[in-house]
């Protein structure tokens, strides 16, 4: 989480926000981490073949079924998470800057 929560502060300073009360910029990150965790969560989802997507429909019905156990599943079905959060970056990062430095 570490180097996303890293990313995410520098998307900060490239947008030039920079001069934020630390409790703010906290919570701004932990916002942005939230969505960032989801379109990555979005995008691993939509690379499992249809035998693994019935699979996890059946097992997102059940309430336990969230975080690290979303995750381990994923990467159990062969889902490629360094290409998938790397891909999720740039289009994060184009998104959230407006298309900056394109």
């Amino acid at each position: 989480m570490q180097q996303i929560d890293e990313f995410l502060a520098s998307l900060l300073a490239d947008k030039g926000i920079t001069d934020i009360e630390p409790d703010v910029k906290e919570e701004l990150i932990k916002d942005m981490r939230e969505r960032f965790m989801s379109d990555v969560q979005k995008a691993a989802i939509a690379k499992l073949d249809e035998e693994h997507a019935v699979e996890f429909d059946k097992l997102s019905d059940d309430p336990s079924f969230t975080g690290e156990k979303v995750t381990e599943y994923l990467q159990n079905a062969g889902v490629n998470f360094t290409d998938i959060v790397a891909d999720v970056a740039i289009k994060f990062r184009a998104f959230y800057l407006g298309g900056l430095g394109e």
